[in-house]
């Protein structure tokens, strides 16, 4: 994804791409920092000329948008910087302190038993203008950083001052960074102003130069020396006394913005711990839902409500179910005294019903599987043996049965007993269902041999 960093001061903008390590466009600015024609100044000027679509923007603001902070608290941890932070800058702030966004690094020094704290906050108003355009022009916010932030750590990356006056000398503006054991504790700028023909007045910016740093010079009677930082080919000089001389020559080819931008957004200054980042999106998120905190009150109270319903149903399907249980246990205490044997202890009769029902089901089986039988074989070999009672010389050699035909062979002594054994066999088929055919043969002793064949019609 593509990356622009929006470097804002009160005099001009400009759009600097780390990736194309140049500077994409800049305009002066006549609008008063901070206000709407400000900021629309601004994004119409940027719009025109890069398109933000997909790309991550991170503005980086001159104090004229920012207001610092430096306190000094006793040896005490980061948690409790927390807590007293918000009720310090209730008085370091022009306007309530809920109306700020903030960040700030702070270190604790043990040597002189103290915690420092310095930082930066921005107008909520400002910053949710700002966020606004970007997003209205399809880009995304990564960062809101303060310029002296950067400036103060890159001075500290190239020269580690201590107790010092560190000033950034840029084309038209002295930037002034007081620093106590390395830590920046202030910071102040005075810029060239214009004469009445409208040309740079060297000699009054000289004049307010020097009396800026007589001015630190005595309230911090700490500093032991001041540190010039220039681009190389600027016109000044300073004297033996440490006060500044300006050569005013060449100032039309002074640089807009003397200090590297690829060295100012360099990895190592933005990954630092005390890079201040005033842009929290949870914080935004926590912003609008106050804006609906009724809804979302009102919201929560139906979710609550409705939680409470279905745990009140919860419960109260519990409270059955543990009733049904105490039912159910009572019909088992009555089952078990009605169909426990006697002479069975309670503590064998779930075994004993087990094997009681285990035969109730034997039989149920049994009766299920064979219940439907009609047992037509037994039964005609039943009626056939009574025949025999009837008949004692009846004796039969073959006996076959199927559901289309029964077939007996046999013999009978006495023609007489074969015509009673005839009629006996027609008693017993005598349904129209079945017709009889009747094979007979003599063996000459009246002994007579028979075939008899019942099919079912």
């Amino acid at each position: 994804m593509r990356h622009l960093y929006l470097l804002l001061t009160e005099r001009f903008a400009l759009l600097y791409s780390p990736d194309s390590t140049s500077v994409e466009s800049s305009v002066y600015l006549t609008k008063t920092p901070g206000s709407s024609d400000f900021i629309d100044q601004v994004f119409t000027v940027f719009t025109e000329k890069s398109d933000l679509k997909g790309t991550k923007v991170s503005f980086v603001l001159d104090r004229s948008f920012l207001t610092p902070f430096y306190f000094s608290f006793p040896l005490i941890t980061k948690r409790k910087v927390d807590n007293i932070l918000r009720f310090e800058l209730e008085n370091a702030l022009l306007y309530s302190a809920s109306e700020y966004y903030f960040d700030y690094y702070h270190r604790r020094d043990k040597e002189i038993a103290r915690t420092q704290v310095g930082g930066y906050a921005i107008k909520k108003d400002l910053l949710h203008a700002l966020v606004e355009k970007v997003q209205t022009a399809g880009g995304e916010i990564q960062w809101f950083l303060a310029l002296n932030n950067l400036l103060d750590l890159h001075l500290q990356e190239k020269s580690t001052p201590q107790d010092c006056l560190s000033i950034l000398w840029e084309k038209d503006i002295a930037r002034f960074f007081v620093y106590r054991k390395g830590f920046l504790v202030g910071f102040s700028s005075v810029e060239i102003k214009s004469n009445g023909e409208q040309e740079k007045d060297l000699v009054l910016f000289q004049r307010e130069v020097n009396q800026k740093v007589a001015s630190i010079l005595l309230t911090e009677t700490e500093i032991e020396e001041c540190l010039w930082d220039t681009q190389e080919g600027l016109p000044v000089h300073q004297e033996e006394q440490g006060r500044l001389e300006i050569l005013p020559t060449a100032t039309e080819t002074w640089p807009q913005f003397s200090v590297n931008l690829e060295e100012l957004f360099s990895p190592s200054l933005l990954s630092s711990k005390k890079r201040i980042n005033l842009f929290q999106p949870n914080l935004l998120i926590f912003e609008d839902l106050k804006k609906y905190a009724k809804g979302l009150m009102l919201s929560a109270g139906i979710l609550l409500a409705c939680i409470g319903l279905y745990m009140g149903s919860l419960g109260y399907e519990i409270f059955q179910l543990q009733e049904r249980q105490k039912v159910l246990n009572q019909a088992y205490e009555r089952r078990v005294s009605q169909y426990l044997p006697k002479g069975v202890s309670r503590s064998n009769a779930i075994y004993v019903l087990k094997e009681r029902l285990k035969g109730e089901q034997e039989k149920q089986q049994l009766a299920k599987r064979f219940g439907k039988r009609e047992y037509h074989v037994s039964k005609l070999l039943k009626k056939i043996s009574l025949l025999k009672q009837q008949t004692p010389s009846l004796h039969l050699d073959k006996f076959s049965y199927s559901p289309q035909v029964i077939t007996i062979q046999g013999k009978v002594i006495s023609p007489v007993k074969f015509d009673l054994l005839k009629d006996q066999f027609h008693q017993i088929f005598s349904s129209p269902e079945y017709s009889i055919k009747i094979n007979q043969q003599s063996l000459g002793d009246e002994t007579i041999r028979f075939s008899i064949s019942i099919r079912s019609l």
